[in-house]
């Protein structure tokens, strides 16, 4: 990719800090507008060098002529602040005892070593997750996963007839109601396409688009219509309707080839979360619907009317219910990770919250080579393992140790349960290096970015809150990324919705994304942040595989069983996928 020019501005040091830095030191320039890059020490400069891209705004400086423009340059460089943080030393873990038996403190490393070419412990015997695999081994996937796909069935069981496709167009839009992101309808498009290309009269598309009580006009899916259009390239009419004589009325009035978008399934409220089988069997009546796709990965962690519900009451008239494309799609992606992936196997997870992410970090540790935590989540890792919260710390840190505020404590048990997991499957936990923090801003109400600073993960000031990774942290990801064949990413590194705090997770996409073209490695991402992360990026089309689920992939990655696939018919579904 071809970089974008920039200027390379020589800032100063901070007023005390010792000329030069230390050869370790951190370095970032920071800038009004919230611009962060790393720095390096130019000792005949005198100064921290760094490169700004042209047309960066930084409070008036903006450098939009030339690369060599000095007083562009020197606009900038008074503007602009040097942060010097020291790295925190390196915690190695003692991953074997006699016997092979784990012991010492837990396998935690900031900043990691590569992985191995082998995961072995005490006297060369395999110990751990794996090791490398550069190619699948034969497995079989879970039995709930071994589902009929549409593309399997015959053709006399699709031409000419109605079929009724739940898909997930719970997309988001903009304050004026326009789509603001249409991956999610462009992932549904090849299931519609594929049905049509092979004769079926109407395609009936069922969704549901946030999280109504009832019918609220605020959410109907009428505004999606025209946008599905453009994705399928031909016109889809609404139906104001999911059930009853409006949407017969509708099947019998349309041409052949026509697609359908029915009305919100979750304007019928609790019947459709309750997976009331009355409602199951009026949004696909027999007579009318003659077979059931379920496209919605999004949704296939709910066990409602128009996911499980529709397909219990089709498979009990005879009718086929099977997976779409999409649905098939990311079972194959996700479910060769967690049965058979290439080795080593990366798992990267970020995010606000431990408390929603603790049974998937849980089961990672037990099946990944090595797991790298970002975000408030890494952050109340450290907490956890280090003996202190926001402001202090105990636990023979001394008071200098310091992870800032937000931590959840009440997740301590579960961080400190599942480091020692850690230990025990011989699997590489990853923490923090070193975050950017910020106070909360005067007003009470969100942060003070131009007080930001980057610094060690464990010495952020009092009253500071890690809001973003560091550039030593996204380069140590990216450095073990390097050494693996399988990543994994669910979750943002910082708060990735507030540009000043953007850095870290744009960061890690950016470092992410060369690797499968380059190595072949299997990259796979999801989590609403994440993704959203890539496509701000505009490197999507780089990863192996963008995952349409939030929660339910986190589900699948803790191994629970998604009732929404476990419903459809049974039929080879992943078979082979691992050979």
């Amino acid at each position: 990719m071809t970089q974008p020019p920039s200027l390379l501005v020589a800032c100063p040091l901070p007023v005390g800090a010792s000329s030069p830095p230390p050869a370790d030191a951190l370095l970032t320039c920071r800038f009004p507008c919230g611009h962060t890059t790393p720095g390096a020490w130019d000792a005949g400069a005198g100064a921290v060098t760094c490169e700004v891209p042209l047309g960066v705004d930084c409070g008036g400086a903006r450098p939009a002529t030339s690369s060599t423009s000095t007083t562009t340059a020197a606009a900038l460089a008074a503007v602009a602040t040097v942060d010097v943080a020291l790295p925190p030393p390196a915690q190695l873990p003692a991953p074997c005892c006699g016997g092979g038996k784990s012991c010492g403190p837990p396998a935690v490393e900031t900043p990691p070593s590569p992985l191995p070419p082998t995961a072995s412990c005490c006297g060369g015997r395999p110990c751990g997750p794996g090791t490398v695999i550069t190619s699948p081994q034969a497995s079989t996937p879970p039995a709930w996963m071994a589902r009929a796909c549409v593309d399997g069935l015959a053709d006399n069981d699709i031409a000419g007839k109605v079929a009724w496709v739940r898909a997930d167009l719970n997309v988001p839009t903009r304050p004026d109601g326009t789509v603001a992101d249409g991956s999610r309808l462009a992932a549904a498009g090849p299931t519609i396409l594929h049905l049509l290309g092979r004769g079926a009269r109407v395609v009936l598309v069922a969704s549901h688009f946030g999280r109504p009580k009832g019918p609220d006009p605020a959410l109907s899916l009428a505004p999606i219509a025209p946008e599905l259009g453009k994705v399928l390239g031909l016109p889809v009419a609404f139906t104001p309707a999911s059930t009853g004589p409006a949407v017969a009325e509708a099947v019998a009035a349309a041409p052949p080839g026509s697609v359908l978008l029915l009305e919100n399934v979750r304007f019928h409220g609790g019947a459709e979360t309750a997976s009331d089988p009355a409602l199951a069997a009026a949004l696909v009546p027999e007579g009318l619907v003659d077979l059931i796709v379920n496209d919605a990965f999004g949704a296939a962690h709910r066990a409602h009317a128009s996911t499980a519900g529709v397909a219990a009451a089709a498979l009990a008239t005879g009718r086929h219910a099977v997976a779409g494309l999409l649905l098939r799609a990311e079972l194959a992606a996700l479910g060769r990770t967690l049965c058979c992936p290439r080795r080593p196997l990366l798992a990267i997870v970020g995010g606000a919250k431990l408390s929603s992410k603790a049974k998937v970090v849980e089961q990672l540790v037990g099946h990944a080579d090595a797991v790298c935590l970002g975000g408030a989540l890494g952050t109340t890792f450290l907490a956890a393992l280090g003996g202190g919260g926001g402001g202090g710390g105990e636990g023979g840190r001394g008071a200098s140790f310091s992870v800032g505020e937000g931590v959840e404590e009440a997740e301590f048990p579960a961080a400190r349960a599942a480091a020692a997991a850690a230990v025990r499957a011989g699997t590489r936990l990853v923490l923090p290096v070193d975050v950017v923090a910020a106070p909360r801003a005067a007003s009470g109400a969100g942060w003070d970015s131009a007080r930001a600073v980057t610094c060690p993960a464990t010495a952020v000031p009092a009253g500071f809150t890690a809001l973003d990774a560091g550039p030593a942290t996204v380069a140590a990801v990216r450095a073990l990324a390097s050494t693996a064949w399988t990543v994994v990413w669910n979750g943002p590194f910082g708060l990735s919705e507030e540009p000043a705090f953007a850095a870290g997770t744009a960061g890690l996409a950016a470092a992410l994304a060369p690797l499968a073209a380059a190595r072949g490695v299997t990259t796979i991402v999801g989590g609403g942040h994440s993704v959203a992360a890539v496509n701000v990026a505009g490197v999507a089309a780089s990863f192996s595989h963008v995952s349409t689920g939030g929660e339910t992939t986190l589900e699948l990655l803790e191994g629970c069983v998604l009732p929404g696939v476990a419903a459809l018919e049974e039929g080879p579904g992943l078979a082979g996928v691992c050979d």
